[in-house]
């Protein structure tokens, strides 16, 4: 879970030097953030974000999320 917003480097630019790690290439990461325009989110999604959480935090949203990576029996 990144925020957009980190102090150094954004959001995406951590995901990006993750990604270039081989053990974390395919790592689901959610992009957290007040910044919730649509153009936010579909930034978001575009820089491979498997999802997107609003401030202030929908527990409920963020636990279908991870339940939703979660492999099917």
């Amino acid at each position: 879970v990144l925020d957009a917003n980190l102090p150094g480097m954004s959001g995406y630019q951590v995901l990006e030097k993750l990604r270039a790690l081989p053990a974390l290439a395919a790592a689901p990461a959610f992009m957290c953030s007040a910044d919730a325009m649509p153009d936010d989110v579909q930034r978001a999604h575009a820089a491979g974000f498997a999802g997107y959480w609003t401030k202030p935090i929908d527990i409920a949203r963020v636990m279908r999320d991870l339940d939703a990576l979660r492999p099917s029996p």
